[in-house]
């Protein structure tokens, strides 16, 4: 939907859904597709949505069975590429209850979403840049893109499409007094069939098609390195996900096809960027530990009790812990084994814990190095803090030497020599690092800017 400028706009939708004669809907299950399902019809249709699902007794099939057979109520399974074997099992059990049901639901609604799209943006005859918003780690990937366009073009309009209903309403909100901004909500699986906008930047790898008439802008999670990919996976993205890519820095640019992918930089670190990455150095005593599930925990667990008891506390400790109050994916974390690690560290002086929804500048700036596993933290930490990584990984895991140090083992004598080792030359890795960043990296701080630029020079505006 659009803001609060475009209630008529509303208003057409709801006289729309109306004419269909759609009064209410029967949404089985109550999973991420079948609320994006639902919220697409809320928005479409403007009518009552129930939601079907076996995990609790009041909510499940059996027990709405008898009143949906006697109102003849088509139940609609909200079936997508990604959960086949699961809506097969779905339609099996309204089959076995006599219940009839629909399970092209999403595709239809999601075309009906495409259509609507389509008769506003006609309606308003301007140049429309589609932006994905997955939803992951707050969108920070796409850095400020969409600011940036609009700021350079008084006539260009951003089209936000959601992928999860918490994310159309965070949207919303963020955009709600700006012009020139539609929110909507539809599922990635469906871009391809948007055929009214002027270009589509995309920040997943899911279900990748492309239309071939709108240019398709990749950004990337991080620090993405494309050399890793065999020209025939390069092909293959090429011909069938994004016209451009973007790469963060000259060490991760691929071997072929090198008119498609631009040397922006990573959005992402727009954001941040003004709240970290002093140049000037100072020496540091904190370790930041950041691990990604509860199988990392238990194996830093060691390693920050031996980290605390070092020479007499001679290093503070600050716990990274990514998602632990966020209900997705509420399986990375065991909520009684963090009680018990945590019961055992707080009575350490020395240590303290971020559990910020994103990672706070602070733990950027007041930190001499991240233990992590093989994710991208590994990447982005040694840029922002110009400080090294020490990975937890096993040997197939390479991260190049600039970066940091990779530890096979969680033995707890070897990590701390080489903890001791990285802490007594910090400020040779802050001088190796900024120099990378400055050397190697594109558009440090300003990759929103030159992508805008780019953008907007290739479609003519």
């Amino acid at each position: 939907m659009a803001n609060t400028k475009s209630s008529k706009e509303s208003r057409c939708l709801a006289l729309w859904s109306r004419s269909l004669g759609i009064k209410e809907a029967f949404i089985y299950p109550n999973g991420i597709t079948g609320r994006m399902l639902g919220i697409m019809m809320t928005h479409l249709y403007n009518i009552p949505i129930h939601y079907i699902d076996d995990s609790s007794p009041e909510s499940s099939l059996q027990a709405h069975a008898k009143t949906l057979r006697e109102r003849q109520i088509t139940v609609l399974v909200p079936r997508s590429p990604y959960n086949e074997q699961t809506a097969d099992v779905l339609c099996a059990k309204l089959q076995a209850l006599r219940i009839a049901y629909n399970d092209k639901a999403l595709e239809e609604c999601a075309l009906q979403t495409i259509a609507a799209i389509d008769a506003l943006l006609c309606k308003r005859q301007k140049p429309t840049i589609a932006i994905e918003m997955t939803g992951l780690a707050d969108d920070k990937h796409i850095g400020l893109i969409d600011l940036d366009l609009l700021s350079r073009n008084a006539d260009v309009q951003i089209l936000y499409l959601c992928a999860l209903p918490e994310t159309l309403a965070k949207v919303r909100a963020q955009v709600e007094n700006r012009l020139n901004c539609l929110v909507f909500a539809l599922p990635c699986f469906y871009f391809h069939r948007l055929s009214s906008v002027q270009a589509l930047i995309k920040t997943s790898m899911v279900y990748a098609t492309k239309n071939p008439d709108v240019p398709t802008f990749y950004l990337g999670h991080a620090l993405v390195n494309w050399t890793n990919y065999s020209h025939e996976k390069l092909d293959l993205l090429y011909r069938d996900f994004h016209d451009y890519a973007c790469v963060a820095g000259e060490d991760f640019l691929p071997n072929s096809y090198e008119d498609c992918y631009l040397p922006s930089g990573y959005l992402g670190f727009d954001r941040i960027a003004p709240d970290v990455s002093s140049e000037t150095f100072a020496p540091r005593k904190i370790v930041l530990f950041a691990p990604y599930n509860m199988d990392e925990m238990w194996k830093m667990f060691g390693l920050i009790k031996a980290a605390l008891s070092e020479r007499e506390g001679i290093y503070d400790v600050r716990l990274r812990v990514r998602y632990r109050n966020v209900s997705e994916p509420s399986s990375h974390w065991d909520s009684e084994g963090m009680a018990q690690i945590l019961a055992q560290l707080s009575h350490y002086p020395n240590f303290s814990i971020d559990e910020n929804e994103h990672i706070v500048p602070q733990s950027y700036n007041e930190t001499f190095c991240c233990v992590c596993g093989a994710t991208t933290m590994c990447y982005t930490y040694p840029l922002l803090a110009l400080r090294p990584s020490i990975v937890l990984a096993d040997g197939a895991h390479v991260l190049p030497s600039v970066f940091g140090i990779v530890l096979e083992t969680s033995a707890e004598a070897q990590f701390m020599e080489i903890l001791n080792d990285v802490y007594t030359k910090q400020e040779t890795w802050h001088s190796t690092l900024l120099q990378y960043r400055k050397q190697k990296i594109y558009h440090f701080g300003r990759a929103s800017a030159w992508l805008a630029d780019f953008v907007l020079k290739k479609l003519g505006l």
